[in-house]
């Protein structure tokens, strides 16, 4: 397991950390999560020509170059990243789109089913506005249910009215038998 400390002149050292503190409290096995740590460029000094490079500049360019790969790797992953963003808020838009196409649909469809919901606002003689739309359905689905309450309880009755008369004819037709 290898830690970056910031000071040692390998920058491309993978950090493995543990979820968790007790490995054996869960039954099921923990795998390491491996985070590669990527420390930010050196800043950029100015050089003047006066300066001499010695030997150990020489094997500090080696590292430099690293770096600089490193950093253009990382540029070209924003410039991925910025293409990955658009393309992500493009999908994104149109899923929107997609869903109030399909909430307007919707809405339409559920005005066309409760009557006298396509009349204008009484209120604001303006177009009926979504809430109106929502208001005027459920005090429709309300009437509906009473109605079908009153209709099924006028059914119940006819058949026990039916039943009763069936009693009768059975009474009269054996009274008529003897």
């Amino acid at each position: 397991v290898h830690f970056y400390d910031g000071i040692s002149g390998n920058n491309n050292q993978l950090k493995r950390t543990y979820s968790g503190s007790d490995q054996s409290a869960s039954p099921f096995k923990k795998r390491p999560f491996i985070q590669q740590v990527i420390p930010p460029p050196p800043p950029i000094q100015p050089q003047s020509s006066s300066v001499d490079h010695s030997d150990e500049d020489d094997d500090d360019d080696d590292d430099e170059g690293d770096t600089i790969n490193m950093s253009s790797g990382v540029m070209e992953k924003n410039s991925g990243t910025k293409r990955d963003d658009s393309r992500r808020r493009a999908a994104h838009t149109a899923a929107e789109q997609k869903r109030r196409n399909a909430i307007r649909k919707g809405y339409d469809a559920l005005q066309s089913l409760v009557p006298n919901s396509h009349l204008l606002d009484p209120i604001s003689s303006q177009k009926v506005s979504k809430a109106a739309i929502l208001k005027r359905s459920t005090d429709y689905l309300i009437q509906l249910n009473k109605e079908q309450q009153q209709l099924n309880s006028q059914l119940d009755a006819k058949k026990k009215e039916i039943y009763c008369l069936r009693a009768v004819q059975k009474f009269v037709f054996v009274l008529f038998q003897y």
